[in-house]
């Protein structure tokens, strides 16, 4: 974890001029980095005071109690463009609320995760990606967002608590599965590739990865996301449009 200061303080920097607030969750941290002392417009929150290590849902620990017109979820091994949240806000405003944007998105394949004969592939093996760090031409609507490239209204997810992401290290589920069953769409804004870069030596480390290199990572997630089935994409609505405003294909 402590390789992972460096990184953090990468995105720290490159938000710093982007946010009114930053909210930072530190998984068993035993102290606050010098870099966020003194700073009034951050709050710190240590995992042995608070619910204890959690993972990649900690960015949402103060989820549903949020006052901002737009949360910004956070990863601790990116580095955020200059205009990143101007970028966002632009976009998200096209459409008709409630609605949740973002740069990394997932379509599950059902006919691949559970097909009518035969046996599931998993969830790794059942999804199209839209890529975070690469090109994305067109808007695309998805049933899952990558949390640390996303934004929504606060007033949208009054509802949302950490405590309904059941396992950690697997946020972006979660969030998706919270998206669904309250019929919030979600849609991946058009980008090209490294306008968000991952800071260099954290993908080994990376909670990520950490969590997908186990053994049972993918039965885990094929599991919960079977008993969501069946998950349709919900058509995102551009303001004073009555016709879906990206494609899901």
């Amino acid at each position: 974890k402590w390789s992972r200061l460096r990184s953090f303080q990468s995105v720290v920097h490159s938000l710093a001029c982007q946010v009114d607030r930053l909210h930072v969750y530190r998984n068993d941290y035993e102290f606050v980095p010098a870099f966020l002392k003194g700073l009034s417009w951050v709050d710190v929150y240590r995992s042995q005071d608070e619910l204890g290590d959690l993972g990649d849902s900690g960015k949402f620990f103060k989820a549903g109690k949020f006052r901002s017109e737009y949360v910004i979820p956070a990863d601790d091994d990116l580095v955020y463009p200059p205009d990143y949240v101007d970028k966002l806000v632009e976009f998200i405003r096209r459409f008709q609320p409630p609605i949740i944007v973002g740069l990394h998105g997932v379509i599950l394949r059902e006919e691949l995760l559970k097909p009518k004969t035969g046996i599931s592939r998993g969830y790794y093996a059942s999804r199209m990606v839209m890529m975070g760090t690469g090109t994305v031409e067109k808007a695309i609507d998805v049933q899952i967002l990558g949390t640390g490239l996303a934004m929504y209204r606060g007033e949208d997810l009054p509802y949302s608590s950490v405590r309904s992401f059941k396992l950690k290290n697997m946020a972006d589920i979660w969030f998706g599965i919270e998206a669904k069953r309250n019929k919030v769409p979600m849609v991946v804004m058009p980008h090209e590739e490294g306008w968000v870069l991952e800071v260099a030596g954290t993908t080994d480390d990376s909670l990520y990865v950490s969590y997908t290199k186990r053994r049972l990572a993918d039965k885990a997630l094929t599991e919960i996301v079977l008993k969501e089935l069946p998950w349709a994409v919900l058509p995102s609505t551009l303001l004073n449009a009555s016709t879906p405003a990206s494609s899901s294909s």
